[in-house]
């Protein structure tokens, strides 16, 4: 495990733990028919398709590819705990994983929607509960198919997200 890999994977078992009574909210967000850029969904439909026999607990996995910010607003109404899960642009090779939280960065990441995450009003306020796991595109262009580099990040931020929601038993 490369020392990259294995510090958002720790990050992300970090996040796994919090202590309150809150649920957790995973939402991947992109457009799937601009290849690289539908990773979050294709994430969380494989996700919520290997977890979905197990029906409590504390864990919701949304995937939208349509009104995204709306989507995060209403989710964030109900004031549980979210990962954001997207192409994000960032200083690293195409396929590369970051874990973030929402509260620490500058602008909320310019991922491919028009709408930097910190200005959507519902999130601004509570930034310190939100949580971006992103991964760097490669190929944004019209298609439906995940570039290598991406898709092999994809499938082990499935394998890792499926893990830690498993030790936490449950989803709905």
């Amino acid at each position: 495990m490369s020392k990259a890999e294995s510090t958002w994977i720790e990050s992300l078992e970090r996040f796994f733990c919090f202590p309150d009574s809150k649920s957790l909210d995973i939402i991947g967000l992109g457009n799937p028919i601009r290849n690289d850029d539908g990773v979050g969904v294709w994430i969380t439909e494989r996700l919520r398709a290997e977890t979905r026999r197990l029906r409590t607990g504390s864990v919701r996995i949304t995937s939208s590819s349509t009104r995204s910010e709306y989507v995060i607003s209403k989710l964030a109404e109900r004031e549980n705990h979210m990962l954001i899960v997207d192409a994000v642009e960032f200083e690293s090779p195409p396929g590369s994983v970051l874990f973030a939280s929402l509260h620490d960065t500058k602008y909320g990441f310019f991922a491919t929607h028009n709408v930097p995450l910190r200005l959507i009003p519902s999130l601004s306020t509570r930034a310190e509960s939100v949580n971006i796991l992103g991964i760097r595109p490669l190929d944004t262009d019209v298609g439906e198919k995940l570039s290598d580099p991406v898709g092999k990040s994809a499938q082990r931020v499935v394998q890792e997200l499926r893990r830690m929601i498993l030790g936490r038993r449950g989803i709905y």
